[in-house]
């Protein structure tokens, strides 16, 4: 099905690729395709075992390469793919060839290689548990987006996962602002997140 320029589209799901919304599913759409263009392979999306590798999470894109002449050509396609698609660059979020960086709330590192969690948005984390476990309540929203975060985080280290069983009842009370009691259960989380990242 073509679907010319001045169209209009309406959404008929509520939940999209990657879990957000519309915007957020048109965006990576709209990615992915700039990165084909650009001559990304399918089989080069977020595979790992094999470098090079692209990452694509909604309008953010990076990439793994061990051949700096190749990484330099790709990014100079892909920036002209963003160019002949109206899609514009963010530059102050660009960075171009760099043996790390931040990409998804993570620090991403070559040498050693290396995925962690950013130390900023981890700090924020652990402050955020450690005061919902000092005064004991909280809002369900507050507490679901500690835990929004968290899961992010707990993607680098899959067995954290099970930590969460008891706490998704929490965060579905209403009303969702009004702070209550925390459940043994929400409390036990927040203990439970420190001792993975940290190694105990």
């Amino acid at each position: 099905m073509f679907v010319g320029p001045l169209e209009k589209l309406y959404p008929t799901n509520a939940t999209w690729l990657m879990g957000f919304s519309w915007s957020s599913c048109i965006a990576q759409s709209c990615t992915l395709e700039c990165c084909r263009e650009a001559g990304v392979p399918d089989d080069a999306f977020m595979c790992l075992e094999q470098i090079p590798a692209c990452g694509v999470a909604t309008d953010d894109t990076f990439f793994f390469h061990k051949d700096r002449g190749l990484g330099k050509r790709r990014l100079d396609l892909l920036d002209k793919a963003f160019a002949k698609n109206g899609l514009p660059k963010n530059e102050t979020k660009d960075i171009t060839l760099q043996e790390s960086m931040t990409a998804l709330g993570c620090e991403l590192t070559s040498k050693p290689p290396a995925v962690e969690p950013a130390t900023d948005k981890l700090v924020c984390l652990f402050w955020a548990w450690l005061d919902l476990q000092h005064i004991g309540c909280g809002g369900p929203a507050g507490v679901n987006r500690a835990l929004g975060l968290n899961q992010w985080f707990c993607l680098l280290n899959r067995p954290a996962f099970g930590v969460f069983d008891a706490v998704y009842g929490f965060v579905r009370e209403q009303p969702e602002n009004k702070a209550k009691r925390l459940p043994c259960a929400v409390s036990d989380c927040g203990g439970h997140f420190d001792t993975s990242f940290v190694g105990g």
